[in-house]
């Protein structure tokens, strides 16, 4: 893919996302970085959905590091029981809390190498942080962007999201001096809601020209 197409399918999607993106309370103009980064914890392998039911009541009994870092795993666990994983999120949110409370006075730190120390804290998460909290010109490769991806260029990218998948390089070099905050939240919400893993409907897909996999299929039919 040109960089001249690259920037035709990203206009495109900065289109449709002003009309169809979703809304969650963590994508507030207020969302704090606390907020951001709990946030992303939930939603490892767990809707958006569900988790936006989840988070505000998480929140309000939650409102900080500190708060987390002072109860005790048992209560955690328990209130994270709805959302599934629970022994996990208690441990990870945990270690997460003392991290931050001993390393950065309950601050979220700006900086890559810092984020990726934290106890729990992987190459998406950290770059998240920096994206949606910072604003920071990062990449973001989640299941959604992959799948994306290995549609329009017809490409055997690896399910698996790895800290070296290809992805990571490709969309860095084509992904110049541009919001990257509204274009990865745009093709988060478009795997979300268009080019989803299953019941994917091309008929409606406003980048469905350019994507060698839809023009594949139809040439098959």
């Amino acid at each position: 893919m040109n960089s001249v197409l690259f920037e035709k399918i990203i206009e495109i999607l900065l289109n449709w996302y002003k009309i169809n993106k979703r809304s969650f309370p963590w994508r507030k103009n207020d969302t704090t970085l606390y907020e951001i980064i709990i946030a992303e914890i939930l939603l490892r392998k767990t809707t958006a959905e569900m988790v936006a039911e989840f988070f505000p009541k998480f929140i309000k009994k939650y409102p900080n590091i500190h708060s987390i870092k002072k109860i005790s795993k048992d209560v955690l666990k328990e209130d994270l029981k709805p959302l599934g994983l629970y022994e996990k999120r208690a441990e990870i949110l945990k270690k997460l809390a003392n991290d931050l409370e001993t390393k950065y006075d309950g601050q979220i730190p700006s900086q890559y190498d810092e984020l990726i120390e934290l106890y729990g804290i992987g190459k998406y998460i950290a770059n998240a942080v920096l994206c949606f909290g910072y604003n920071k010109n990062v990449v973001l490769v989640d299941t959604n962007v992959n799948r994306i991806f290995s549609r329009l260029l017809n490409k055997d990218y690896k399910t698996k999201i790895s800290d070296n998948h290809p992805l990571w390089y490709e969309l860095d070099e084509f992904i110049i001096n541009k919001n990257r905050k509204a274009i990865f939240m745009a093709l988060i919400d478009f795997g979300a809601l268009i080019c989803k893993k299953k019941k994917f409907n091309c008929s409606i897909c406003p980048i469905s020209e350019f994507c060698k996999y839809t023009n594949k299929k139809f040439a098959k039919e």
